[in-house]
């Protein structure tokens, strides 16, 4: 059973998110959660409405900008399933998605997980990836340049990793244990803050049999890591 929260923006166009919960199967073991906004509207046409899909209100003038922290909380807060997905209003999933990540979730102990993200254009987003700011402490001359941070998906340094603010899985105690931090808001590397705090007592896991796509064009697209930035790391963090 899977809760799939979504974060939106009342000032954007719902087509991004009518589009992404098109490709989520209306089944009993599922529901879709949306904070933000106003989809019920749009989406009441299509037959969306019920216990399938709920829809949390959201003051967008409290901050000056985007609340995702707050957002991201309540999904939590809110989510009627232990597994959650916590994900903005841009993704679409695979046709195998929930069969696969219900296998997934039978078989891998996990906290926090992702899956193979990818642009629009195909090529792989920040889905599992050394955290840049890690990087740069290490080699202070590619800080705010170097941006290659892949890691391959059949190899796990969690505690030097981090995971996107944009698309992620998790248990719902462990959300609600480590929540993140309503100080930052949106631009403020929200994402990198709660890794570096959750990273030292979890396991991040991966899904590398499915995948979300982002619906915007020219998303960020990272290279592999420098084999020899990686071995540095390694050897820093005792990997």
């Amino acid at each position: 059973m899977i809760t799939i929260g979504i974060i939106t923006n009342s000032i954007f166009d719902n087509a991004h998110l009518n589009a992404m919960v098109d490709t989520i199967e209306c089944r009993d073991d599922v529901e879709v959660l949306i904070v933000g906004g106003d989809p019920l509207s749009d989406l009441a046409q299509q037959a969306y409405e019920g216990t399938f899909l709920r829809h949390i209100s959201f003051d967008e003038t409290q901050t000056p900008k985007a609340w995702i922290t707050r957002k991201k909380n309540l999904i939590t807060q809110n989510a009627t399933y232990d597994t959650i997905v916590y994900a903005h209003d841009y993704f679409l999933f695979s046709s195998n998605w929930l069969d696969s990540f219900k296998s997934f979730i039978d078989t891998v102990p996990f906290d926090v997980a992702t899956c193979r993200i990818l642009t629009a254009e195909g090529k792989r987003h920040s889905d599992w990836v050394v955290d840049p700011f890690l990087l740069w402490k290490e080699f202070p001359e590619l800080n705010g340049t170097c941006w290659n941070v892949l890691l391959p998906y059949h190899v796990n340094y969690t505690p030097i990793q981090y995971i996107s603010g944009n698309f992620w899985v998790a248990k719902k105690q462990f959300m609600l244990d480590n929540p993140l931090d309503e100080s930052l808001l949106w631009g403020d590397a929200e994402d990198i803050e709660w890794s570096s705090r959750i990273r030292s007592h979890t396991t991040f896991q991966c899904n590398m049999f499915t995948d979300v796509t982002i619906q915007k064009t020219g998303k960020w697209a990272p290279e592999t890591i420098a084999p020899e930035h990686l071995a540095t790391l390694k050897l820093r963090y005792n990997l």
